[in-house]
C-alpha cells in the first residue's frame, strides 16, 4: 500500500511540473543538514578539506535543534513528503540527538536515509541499524586502504578496515539497507571497478557515484582533486569496466548517468541559450525544484545543495510557506526553462541531480 501511494504522489508531481510553477504537494525527499561538525577531512569537501578556500566557515554553526526538526517533520507529513535524508555539511552522526532524529522520522512513517562516512556507525546508531527500518549510505570513496587514507585526510587504514568489518558482521538482511556513495576525483576514479567488486564481496546491492566539484578548493586542491578533460578516455574506460562488473554482480548503480556526464565537458558553464523559448526545454532542464529540497542546520531552505543562497528560514516561516514562495516558484521556472545562469552557483552538468533530471526528461518525451 505505501508503494502505491508513493507512486500516485510521483504521478501528481510529474503532472505538476508540466503545468505549474506552484507545487501541489511537497518534495519527494527532504535532506536535513543536521550537523556541520565533522570527524573527517575528505579532500574534496569545501568545508573540511585541507585544500578548502574557506576552512572553518560552516564549523561554527550550531547543530539543528531537536524541537525544530520535529516541527518541520509535522509540516512535511502534511505535504506528503515520502523520505528524509539525514546528512550535513559535516557528519550527521556527530549530532548529539541523531538517534532521536532517526526515530522521529520512522515514527512518522517516513523513509529515513542516513548519509554517513560510517566511522561512528557502530557507536551511534547500532540499535537503529539492527532495526532494519533505516537505510544508510556510506561515503566510501575508495576500494583500497591506501586510497581511502589519501581521500580521508588524517584517517588510518585501521579506520577503513573497521568500517568494512562492521558491515561484514551485519546479517545479510541488514546489509540490504546499506549502499555506497563515491565522489570521483583524480585519486580514485581508477578504482571504480574495484569499488563494485568490494561491494559484491560485502553483499552490498547499491553503489552510487558522483563527480567531484572543486569550486570551493584552492588552486593546489584543484590541481590534485579536480577531474581533467585530458583524463576523460581512461575515466570512461574504468567506468565502463565498473558498469560491466555491476551488471555481472547484479548491483544497482547510476553509472549510465555518470558516463553520460563524463562524455560532456567538465568545464561546461551554465549559459542561457540565445532565443530559448519560454516553454519547457525538454533536452536541457532541471526539475529538482519539485522533487527535492535541503534544510541547513540553522534552518535555511535551499532548493539544491549547490544553490548559493537561501529561499527562506524555517525559524521565520513554515516550510509550507517557503515551499511555494515567489522565490521558490522562480527557481522552478528557471530550472524548467534551462536558465541556469539565473540560479546562483549552478554547476550544470556536474550536478549530482543530473541523472534525476535525465530520468524525468525520458518520461516526459514518452508522454
Amino acid at each position: 500500500m505505501p508503494q502505491a501511494k508513493n507512486f500516485l504522489k510521483n504521478i501528481v508531481r510529474f503532472i505538476n511540473l508540466k503545468i505549474s510553477n506552484t507545487a501541489w504537494i511537497g518534495p519527494a525527499a527532504v535532506s536535513f543538514m543536521v550537523a556541520d561538525s565533522c570527524d573527517d577531512r575528505c579532500i574534496f569537501c569545501g568545508d573540511y578539506s585541507p585544500y578548502s578556500k574557506n576552512p572553518g566557515n560552516s564549523h561554527k554553526r550550531e547543530p539543528m535543534g531537536t524541537a525544530c526538526f520535529k516541527n518541520v517533520i509535522k509540516d512535511l507529513r502534511r505535504l506528503h513528503v515520502q523520505k528524509i535524508i539525514l546528512a550535513g555539511r559535516g557528519e550527521p552522526l556527530c549530532h548529539p540527538d541523531i538517534t532521536e532524529f532517526v526515530k522521529t522520522g520512522v515514527e512518522n512513517g517516513l523513509q529515513v536515509l542516513v548519509r554517513t562516512n560510517g566511522i561512528a556507525l557502530d557507536k551511534k546508531c547500532k540499535d537503529l541499524v539492527y532495526s532494519g527500518k533505516v537505510r544508510y549510505e556510506i561515503s566510501l570513496h575508495a576500494a583500497h586502504p591506501e586510497t581511502w587514507q589519501l581521500i580521508h585526510a588524517g584517517r588510518t587504514a585501521k579506520d577503513f578496515q573497521g568500517i568494512l568489518d562492521y558491515i561484514g558482521a551485519l546479517p545479510e538482511k541488514l546489509r540490504r539497507g546499506i549502499s555506497f556513495i563515491n565522489v570521483l576525483c583524480q585519486l580514485n576514479y581508477r578504482e571504480a571497478p574495484d569499488i563494485i567488486k568490494l561491494a559484491h564481496r560485502l553483499e552490498i546491492k547499491e553503489v552510487y557515484f558522483q563527480l567531484a566539484i572543486d569550486r570551493d578548493l584552492n588552486d593546489l586542491g584543484k590541481s590534485r582533486v579536480g577531474l581533467k578533460e585530458s583524463e576523460k578516455p581512461i575515466m570512461l574506460e574504468k567506468l565502463l569496466e565498473a558498469r560491466e562488473n555491476a551488471r555481472s554482480f547484479k548491483i544497482k548503480t547510476n553509472l549510465n548517468c555518470i558516463i553520460s556526464q563524463i562524455k560532456s565537458k567538465f568545464d561546461s558553464k551554465p549559459v542561457d541559450a540565445p532565443g530559448r523559448p519560454a516553454g519547457l526545454d525538454r533536452s536541457n532542464a532541471c526539475y529538482v525544484g519539485y522533487l527535492n529540497t535541503l534544510i541547513s542546520s540553522d534552518g535555511d531552505v535551499l532548493p539544491c545543495c549547490n544553490y548559493g543562497g537561501s529561499l527562506g528560514n524555517i525559524k521565520d516561516l513554515s516550510f509550507s510557506l517557503i515551499w511555494n514562495s515567489p522565490s521558490y516558484r522562480d527557481f522552478r521556472d528557471y530550472g524548467k526553462r534551462g536558465m541556469f545562469s539565473r540560479i546562483p552557483s549552478c554547476v550544470y552538468r556536474q550536478c549530482q541531480y543530473y541523472g534525476l533530471n535525465k530520468k524525468v526528461q525520458r518520461v516526459y518525451k514518452n508522454t
